[in-house]
């Protein structure tokens, strides 16, 4: 069939960095290069790549890997029953099924190439806001939280000695890339930085990422890591449905009910603290006082032609 024309919107995953895209593209991208002379321009070399992931993912990883195979196997399954299909209806289930406020069918189905019959498919038609929801919701982001929002890691660079910085890195990671190519590698390297305790935790200590130039050269990720950053500085969050919208203002107010109760909590301590010392102050000059007298009542009782007079 055609290939489709419509952008798919691919998102960071935060929350769950094992089944991130950008993490994912990253490490391939450190272990394996960018601008391969095959590629003719594309991110993947080859002209079969979705047979060769195909052999890769059904072979390799279902069939050789002993662990995988255990797994699936405690699940009631075997390993020749799923194939690379499975995670196209996989996700496509989850994305039509996984909450009670999901993306629409026609948005899935278009986001899948499915036909949906003449009628549908000539009034119903690709809409990026509805696509990025998909995106989203496939990626694995949690749909019922906040963070369904979160924006992907990123290089925040507030001067341009920073900027020049975090481009002199990714040039020397990936050099002559293209502008569009090293918009892709600097996103994907700022999730493998962002991520890089969870990596070297949950990764073989001799995975071939460890050896690439990003994490032997002592320099790279240090540098970079002053700059990662997850805040929003200007960017703002596609593909949010109203009920996240809402428990995004929701989590906001009650930051702010917080802080406000933060305050009002060293405010009573302060107030406590000053009525303390007021009643300590009072305690001191009583005492003060007290001990005046007595000196002054026994100056008295020792002089007495002061005590004739003050009688007098």
């Amino acid at each position: 069939g055609q290939k489709s024309r419509n952008p798919k919107h691919v998102y960071s995953n935060v929350c769950s960095p094992e089944v991130c895209p950008l993490l994912a593209l990253g490490v391939y991208f450190c272990c394996y290069g960018l601008n391969h002379t095959a590629s003719g321009g594309r991110l993947f070399p080859g002209t079969n790549q979705n047979d060769r992931f195909r052999k890769l993912f059904c072979n390799r990883l279902l069939l050789e890997d002993e662990e995988v195979a255990a797994a699936i196997h405690g699940k009631g399954l075997n390993a020749n029953e799923i194939g690379s299909h499975s995670i196209r209806k996989g996700a496509s289930t989850f994305c039509a099924s996984g909450s009670t406020s999901c993306p629409s069918l026609a948005a899935i189905s278009i986001r899948a190439e499915w036909k949906l019959g003449t009628i549908y498919d000539t009034h119903l038609k690709y809409e990026a806001a509805s696509d990025c929801y998909v995106g989203r919701t496939v990626c694995g982001l949690p749909m019922n939280h906040a963070d369904f929002g979160i924006l992907p890691p990123f290089f925040k660079c507030e001067s341009r000695e920073s900027r020049m910085q975090v481009d002199r890195v990714i040039d020397q990671l990936f050099p002559n890339l293209d502008a569009k190519k090293k918009y892709v590698a600097e996103q994907a390297i700022a999730a493998v930085v962002y991520h890089q305790d969870w990596l070297r935790r949950n990764m073989p200590g001799n995975h071939p990422l460890f050896d690439t130039e990003l994490f032997s050269y002592h320099e790279f990720l240090p540098l970079l890591s002053r700059y990662i950053s997850i805040d929003g500085n200007g960017r703002k969050p596609t593909g949010l449905p109203p009920h996240v919208i809402t428990i995004r203002s929701m989590e906001e107010m009650k930051g702010a009910v917080d802080g406000m109760n933060l305050n009002i909590a060293e405010m009573r301590g302060s107030i406590n603290h000053l009525t303390k010392t007021n009643a300590t102050i009072e305690e001191k000059l009583a005492t003060c006082f007290r001990t005046s007298a007595d000196s002054i009542f026994r100056s008295i009782e020792e002089n007495p032609p002061l005590a004739d007079l003050l009688e007098h």
